[in-house]
């Protein structure tokens, strides 16, 4: 595995982020102030934060994408994180990997080793290191994906997170009305990131989105309707 440095991820902070981008305006307006709405007591440490931030969550300086526009409209805190899966995993590989190699395959309650987690970063990076590994586990944590109980780490169950499929699919694959072969949504990690496990299930709520009338699915491919700024302004649900 190639050596890739990989952030410590601020849940919290990225969060309070991403509510208070809807304040603003304007990005730069918005960049400056998140400095002073971070709690950190270091001026140093809240602009180091503040940078992380919008590298991960504000890449093209740009507000009102994806998880903002969903927060406005949902006001909904799990559907968020589901949605901050997505954006984290996809940009940091190290996390990504240790997850789809030693959580995605188990099932809720098994025991992740610690070994597990320091074993990893050595392996990346040559020799131990109490930080990253407590950077890993605080990140999955975070994210929803392992608990710990009793000093034990085990993986966490998960909510079924099909609005947020839905929402992603929108986003990455047809911010317009397109067609989509299923197999090209299949071979992307989205899905996976989010918490679905296998194809089966990842169908079953595509086409529950069909019988919704959110989604064309038919033939092996995905038809969608709206426009992904409608459709999160449809504010619709696939949970039951």
């Amino acid at each position: 595995m190639s050596l890739c440095w990989f952030q410590k991820f601020f849940y919290k902070e990225s969060v309070l982020a991403i509510k208070s981008s809807l304040d603003f305006l304007d990005f730069e307006s918005f960049k400056n102030d998140l400095i002073l709405l971070l709690p950190q007591e270091s001026k140093s440490s809240r602009v180091r934060i503040a940078n992380n931030i919008l590298k991960r969550f504000f890449p093209d300086k740009k507000l009102f994408g994806l998880l903002p526009q969903a927060y406005q409209v949902y006001k909904d805190e799990i559907l968020l994180q589901e949605l901050i899966r997505y954006e984290v995993l996809s940009k940091e590989s190290v996390i990504a990997n240790f997850y789809l190699e030693y959580i995605y395959p188990e099932k809720t309650g098994k025991i992740i080793s610690t070994g597990k987690f320091s074993g990893y970063i050595e392996k990346i990076y040559g020799s131990k290191n109490e930080n990253l590994t407590w950077w890993l586990q605080a990140a999955l944590r975070d994210l929803g994906f392992i608990q710990k109980t009793d000093k034990i780490w085990i993986v966490s169950s998960i909510k079924m997170p099909e609005t947020a499929l839905i929402l992603l699919l929108h986003n990455i694959f047809a911010p317009c009305p397109i067609s989509i072969i299923l197999s090209k949504i299949e071979a992307h990690n989205f899905w996976k990131f989010i918490g679905i496990k296998n194809k089966k299930e990842l169908r079953n709520i595509l086409f529950k989105a069909h019988l919704y009338n959110i989604i064309e699915f038919k033939d092996e491919t995905i038809r969608t309707v709206y426009p992904v700024d409608v459709l999160i302004n449809k504010k619709f649900r696939m949970e039951s």
